[in-house]
């Protein structure tokens, strides 16, 4: 049986470390030039209205835009952070799945991952790493959360499965077929001890 405070965290998580998954797969392809420009580029043409279009001034020179300009813009630390992100946001999705499941080890990877998150961030400090306050401070307080929930119920986790409780049996309200006989039997049971 599995507590609420960590089955709201392990939502809360999953959101988090999904949305930065997806953010991270996104970002390796526009690394690799496959941005969006190039995903929907459409080749329907539209018409516009001619008193929408405004008349480009003379003084100023107008420039062809050159197909190769988003990929030569785009910043060389991007790919490598990006691949960053994608170890890190799998890890902890991985050990969001076994604290779902109530097992230690997806609260020892998640240590290992944000233990290995802040030696980064703090102490390695790579080029590629983005160096924001909120992100620093999103790092440190993340593990502290997650900690304050999880270990209240460490005794819970250490159980085996097999031993584990399981949620108690409630009395059936309204028609469960397939339940009706058990429900019914309990009932009789008594009165045929008492006779």
């Amino acid at each position: 049986m599995r507590p609420k405070s960590i089955t709201f965290l392990c939502v809360i998580l999953f959101l988090i470390s999904g949305l930065q998954l997806i953010g991270s797969m996104g970002c390796i392809l526009i690394s690799h030039g496959i941005g969006p420009e190039k995903v929907f580029k459409s080749t329907e043409k539209y018409e516009i209205d001619e008193k929408y279009l405004v008349e480009p001034e003379s003084d100023i020179p107008t420039v062809a835009p050159d197909e190769d300009q988003t990929a030569s813009a785009i910043p060389e630390h991007i790919g490598a952070a990006s691949q960053y992100g994608l170890w890190v946001s799998f890890l902890i999705l991985l050990s969001v799945v076994w604290l779902w499941q109530m097992r230690t080890k997806g609260v020892y990877l998640f240590a290992a991952a944000c233990g290995g998150n802040i030696v980064t961030q703090l102490i390695w400090k790579p080029e590629w790493v983005i160096q924001s306050q909120a992100g620093i401070w999103f790092s440190l307080l993340l593990p502290v959360v997650y900690f304050a929930v999880v270990l209240p119920h460490w005794k819970m986790l250490c159980i085996p499965l097999q031993e584990r409780p399981t949620k108690p049996e409630t009395d059936m309200l309204g028609l469960d077929v397939f339940k009706i006989g058990t429900t019914q039997n309990r009932a009789q049971k008594p009165e045929t001890e008492k006779s």
